[in-house]
Formats: C-alpha cells, structure tokens, sequence
C-alpha cells in the first residue's frame, strides 16, 4: 500500500532535522519542485507554521514556529498510528 505524504508535512519534518535553510533546499530535500515548494511555504507561512527570514535579497531562511512544532508532533503520532496500521 503506497500512502502519499501531504507537501507540508514532509517540509515540517525536513525543517525539524535541518532549520534555517532556503525553500531551495527544502525543495530538493523532500524531493518537490521549487514553484510547489514556494506555494506551500507560502501558505504555511500564512497560517503561522515557519517564518520565513530574508539572509539577503535572493535566499530566505525558513524555520518552524511555535506553531510549527506542534504540527510536527502530530504529524510524527500520524505516521507512528499509520505505520502500526500497516
């Protein structure tokens, strides 16, 4: 049984093990494209999962709030639940 992973639960995991890195290689890392990447990143920014942080004009650096961090707990119970399911 093959289960796809929502786009942003895989950048909330990718973010926990690596933060402040730029949407590019968060893309690169949960395997996305950057233009599907940045829409998601866009709309987690919106409902206050990361922030997102200008190093300089073309890198932003994206880390998990509070929020953020939540999510991820359960994000973590679901895939646990998930997999003893299997």
């Amino acid at each position: 049984m093959l289960i796809k992973i929502p786009a942003y639960i895989k950048i909330i995991i990718h973010l926990h093990k690596h933060p402040n890195i730029n949407i590019y290689s968060i893309a690169k890392g949960v395997k996305l494209t950057y233009a599907h990447t940045s829409k998601v990143i866009k709309k987690m920014k919106e409902e206050g999962f990361i922030e997102v942080s200008e190093k300089n004009i073309k890198e932003k650096s994206v880390v998990l709030t509070p929020k953020g961090e939540k999510l991820l707990k359960g994000a973590k119970l679901f895939l646990e639940a998930l997999s003893q399911d299997l």
